[in-house]
């Protein structure tokens, strides 16, 4: 069985780095996956070992651009859909993953050629006009509408009997095995606390994620602030690339930072691969996003066995039991923030770590690499099933 993977992005995300992860797994088991992705940005080496297409402008629209990108999307359909058909057919594919509600045009070559789609839903931060056209796209050609948190499918079709029909639940996978600190070599965390003047420094606070408007760090930069009132010897820590379509936001971000007098406090890493090593660094992780699908840093920290605070965008009252296995706080809200923060730091050494035992417990019942494997397998088990009707 072969699958085709499409994507609109080919930077490592967390939808790509989900991807790859899966497609390592289910070749194991006879499952082969080539992918396709919307080149963003030179390439990377993460799809090496297996087929992989570029292709430019399959995005529909883009915020930061939305005339132009909806025109170039018009005017590089009909190559690209060519394309898409043509690799459908000579690479013998059995099923079309598509991942975003925008991703439209995968989904059309796969009903073209006759394949099943299963179009995955990851992101709730498409305007509502776009959504209102484009549901009805994905309710009719989907085999399988795939979510990765419960959330996104009340979020498309709260009262749509015959999408829910379709829905089949795919949460972003942990390699647990791996996401542990007794897995991380000791050298690179102590050359990071080195490099970035982390020694001896504490409470260390990190966020991850590239400097764009979804990741809300204007409230983590606002968190910081406060907590610095308080803590003076706080350090917070952010693991991201800056990107070239997000330039004014980083200066928002820097002009933040001075304004709260905080370049001494932050330290910008840039992007890091293995950011287990970030984590393994940190006392607390936070996510200030106000958009997110299922935030994987979030799963990751809790594997790792941080305590966790973050923002009740999306999934993440699915991920995390609030003051169980962490922290949820309002979205947009740097004071809420800091006071989850200083919440877990005020705990007792016993009462943190049975909070971060409770949440490794919980990737490793419902995130695990492992059991998230047998949902795929079984899906893709009815995909190629002909007797069954979407």
């Amino acid at each position: 069985m072969r699958i085709l993977n499409c994507f609109l992005d080919n930077r490592r995300c967390g939808a790509t780095l989900r991807g790859r992860r899966v497609a390592d797994h289910l070749r194991t088991n006879g499952i082969e996956t080539v992918f396709v992705l919307n080149r963003k940005q030179a390439p990377d080496d993460l799809f090496d070992g297996y087929g992989h297409r570029m292709l430019r402008n399959l995005q529909l629209v883009r915020k930061e651009s939305p005339i132009r990108s909806v025109l170039l999307f018009l005017l590089y359909a009909p190559y690209n859909l060519w394309i898409l058909c043509r690799w459908i057919r000579r690479k013998q594919i059995d099923v079309v993953q598509t991942n975003g509600i925008l991703n439209v045009l995968p989904a059309l070559a796969a009903r073209l050629t006759g394949r099943k789609v299963l179009w995955l839903l990851n992101d709730m931060s498409i305007p509502p006009v776009l959504v209102f056209f484009l549901r009805p796209l994905v309710r009719r050609w989907s085999w399988r509408i795939g979510l990765c948190a419960r959330k996104l499918g009340d979020h498309y079709f709260a009262d749509d009997a015959v999408a829910r029909r379709k829905f089949v639940l795919l949460v972003p996978p942990i390699e647990s095995d791996q996401w542990r600190p007794e897995a991380v070599d000791p050298e690179p965390v102590r050359q990071v606390r080195s490099q970035f003047n982390l020694e001896g420094k504490s409470p260390v606070i990190a966020a991850i994620g590239n400097l764009n408007p979804a990741k809300g760090y204007e409230y983590f930069i606002e968190m910081a602030a406060l907590l610095r009132r308080k803590i003076h010897s706080a350090v917070f820590v952010v693991a991201g690339s800056r990107l070239d379509s997000q330039k004014r936001y980083a200066q928002q971000i820097d002009r933040l930072i001075d304004r709260h007098g905080l370049r001494d406090s932050i330290r910008f890493l840039g992007y890091w691969r293995d950011v287990r090593i970030v984590l393994a660094v940190c006392d607390v992780f936070v996510l200030s996003s106000v958009r997110e699908g299922n935030p994987t840093t979030v799963l990751e920290a809790m594997a790792m066995r941080r305590p966790v605070v973050a923002a009740e965008v999306g999934g993440v009252r699915e991920q995390i039991e609030d003051g169980v296995s962490g922290v949820i706080v309002p979205p947009r809200n740097g004071e809420k923030l800091a006071e989850g923060v200083s919440r877990i730091l005020a705990m007792s050494s016993p009462q943190r770590l049975a909070m971060t035992d409770a949440a490794r417990a919980r990737i490793e019942q419902t995130y695990d690499i492992r059991r998230v494997l047998q949902d795929y397998l079984r899906l893709f088990e009815t995909l190629s099933n002909p007797s069954v009707s979407g």
